[in-house]
């Protein structure tokens, strides 16, 4: 009898895998992820199974939306520590993939974002100056908006 429900308990193991969230829906909370705390929460929790080092950019992801966390703590301490969990997280994404131009997009827009008392600038020309060479080659529309639009917005201001 322990031989067949370790052996059922194997079987359905098996069969259930976790569903990979899409680039789509990880883009789509993102973006409410520093207004509503539960998209937040929600992608902190569909890119928790990923490292720097198994798929960078839903790292990278990951690492913003631990920064986005900062904005609905209360305490400045909490605030901080995610902010710094997130931006080392963000930064070993872009490590391992240097060259992925949706990472340094997230860096860059996280930077111009950041209140300048966090110092977190070190980026910043080296990421724009990467964007503005990669903009013409980017085939993903999505992504050429947001760069292009980024970019736009960031020299206006």
């Amino acid at each position: 009898m322990k031989v067949l429900m370790l052996t059922l308990l194997l079987m359905a193991g098996s069969f259930y895998r976790a569903e990979e969230p899409t680039l789509s829906t990880v883009r789509t909370l993102l973006k409410k992820a520093a207004d509503d705390k539960a998209s937040c929460k929600q992608l902190i929790s569909l890119l928790q199974p990923y490292t720097a080092q198994n798929n960078p950019l839903m790292y990278g992801y990951y690492g913003v939306a631990t920064m986005a966390q900062a904005k609905h703590a209360f305490n400045p301490v909490t605030k901080l520590s995610h902010f710094k969990k997130g931006k080392g997280m963000l930064n070993d994404a872009i490590a391992q993939d240097g060259n992925n131009t949706e990472l340094r997009m997230l860096r860059y827009a996280a930077q111009k974002q950041a209140p300048s008392f966090l110092n977190y600038k070190e980026h910043l020309r080296e990421d724009e100056a990467f964007l503005t060479a990669a903009l013409p080659n980017i085939t993903d529309s999505y992504l050429k908006t947001e760069v292009s639009g980024f970019l736009q917005n960031t020299k206006s201001q």
